[in-house]
């Protein structure tokens, strides 16, 4: 019987540490948290951008303001846009950790995958 109680007390141990890990270990810092919407933003502005260019046979301008209630998340952070109608790009440059160092995003007509074109 105390051969068990034994093996029983590390498996308790090991699965309250394996929770705690989880716990500890499975959250998203500030930093990385704002990385994650930066994104969203950049996918979305791909997918708006898609259907604008499936309905009127060409890209629109996010400078526009017919499209920044659309794109409110670009008022907060510094960008480059290229845009000629039959293609874009747009760059997002932002110091998302505080460190003082910008990194930068883009997203273009090319494909809907955001690339981090400096890191923050």
């Amino acid at each position: 019987m105390r051969y068990y109680l034994k093996y029983i007390e590390i498996a308790v141990i090991v699965v309250i540490l394996l929770g705690l890990g989880i716990v500890r270990f499975s959250r998203l810092t500030p930093a990385q948290q704002r990385e994650q919407d930066l994104r969203a933003g950049l996918e979305q502005l791909y997918q708006l951008e898609a259907d604008h260019l499936a309905r009127q046979k060409r890209y629109f301008d996010p400078r526009l303001a017919e499209f920044r209630p659309y794109l409110r998340w670009m008022d907060e952070v510094q960008h480059e846009v290229r845009w000629d109608g039959r293609t874009y790009s747009v760059v997002v440059y932002a110091d998302l950790d505080g460190d003082g160092i910008s990194g930068a995003w883009g997203v273009g007509s090319e494909g809907p995958e955001v690339e981090q074109l400096v890191e923050d």
